[in-house]
């Protein structure tokens, strides 16, 4: 009896997201007015664009160079080398007589989120853009996100995520995002490129492995909207490359920090937000261990040769099959290495869980 509750508690488990992304597509935001978009500094003083970097020498000037290609209007890029070892303190020497390049370098590494909370102290413009160095920027992604604060209401405005060749995954997850958006706020930014109030960046602890999400939380904790612009482009390496070892087992263990040291930020979320932090973030955590579990359940309850434990078994085999026919790159080891990521991330530690830098 307690083997089918189970079962069929996991059973409706797996519909949630699903129901819930369907509510909102029907039910929308009393939020989601349509933003009238603006001249993009007609209601700012101008932009602070915050780049930390550790070791980037391979990309910093490219970067830099990009955004002086912009021709932005009152600006200032704030630049944190962060105990960089390689070449790229002495390239960025070359800019120390540029007026709009303010560059920092930190003798010792002190992790991305202390660089983020001394680039924020030391910026002078009421709209703070953060930036990765890696990332190619689509022109006019700048002018796209900064036009959304004409809003009172946007606390922060995201660009969205592309990937080298495409992503079908990636398709998918901004997809969901851009559903989320039109309905009231997104629930998290993309690190790579995102724009927010100075007034509602609060300072985020030292050890913060996740800072773009807790960033996000934090203003949308403050009543202010999250919101995703489609124009504004990011491209970065493939989705292969992307969600390698280290990038999956960091963001694996960002969740569970959130959620086991930074809990107070969750509990004061909306139920909206809450649901979509769990749709987004926590509900693919799960899934491996719901995948091995219901067909182990089905077996306990009925044995094997019964219609639960069949259809379970056939349902999972036509999932594989639909995902061998549809992955036209043939990534086929994608999905069993990250259940790999997953379940190596419970793994005990024996460093200290912080991560410093994600390259």
């Amino acid at each position: 009896m307690i083997i089918d509750i189970v079962f069929y508690t996991l059973i409706g488990y797996l519909t949630i997201p699903f129901v819930g992304y369907l509510i909102l597509r029907c039910y929308p935001s009393k939020k989601s007015n349509q933003i009238e978009k603006q001249n993009p500094y007609a209601e700012t003083t101008g932009i602070s664009i915050i780049i930390p970097c550790f070791n980037e020498e391979k990309h910093i000037e490219n970067k830099i160079n990009e955004i002086l290609a912009l021709k932005l209007n009152y600006f200032e890029i704030i630049i944190i080398s962060d105990g960089s070892t390689d070449s790229t303190n002495i390239l960025l020497d070359q800019y120390l007589s540029n007026s709009n390049i303010k560059i920092f370098k930190f003798i010792e590494r002190s992790g991305k989120p202390s660089a983020l909370n001394f680039g924020v102290l030391r910026s002078k413009y009421d709209i703070l853009v953060f930036s990765d160095v890696r990332q190619l920027i689509k022109m006019g992604s700048f002018n796209a996100l900064i036009s959304n604060f004409s809003d009172p209401r946007v606390g922060a405005v995201s660009a969205i995520i592309d990937h080298k060749g495409s992503s079908k995954f990636r398709n998918t997850i901004n997809y969901l995002k851009l559903l989320e958006n039109k309905t009231g706020s997104t629930i998290g930014v993309y690190g790579a490129l995102y724009a927010i109030r100075k007034e509602n960046y609060l300072v985020i602890p030292f050890d913060t492995i996740l800072d773009d999400l807790l960033i996000s939380l934090n203003v949308l904790n403050q009543g202010k909207l999250v919101k995703l612009e489609p124009e504004a482009i990011v491209l970065d390496i493939d989705v292969g490359n992307f969600y390698n070892r280290k990038r999956t087992l960091r963001l694996i263990r960002g969740l569970r920090q959130l959620a086991f040291i930074n809990y107070q930020v969750i509990v004061k979320l909306s139920a909206r937000n809450i649901f979509l932090l769990f749709a987004q973030k926590y509900f693919k955590l799960t899934l491996p261990a719901i995948f091995i579990a219901l067909p182990i359940l089905a077996a306990l309850s009925d044995g094997i040769y019964s219609v639960k434990f069949l259809t379970i078994s056939i349902l999972w085999v036509a999932l594989v099959i639909i995902f061998l026919v549809f992955d036209k790159k043939k990534s086929y080891a994608f999905i069993p290495r990250q259940v790999y990521y997953y379940l190596l991330s419970f793994k005990r530690n024996k460093k200290r869980d912080r991560v410093l830098w994600e390259k």
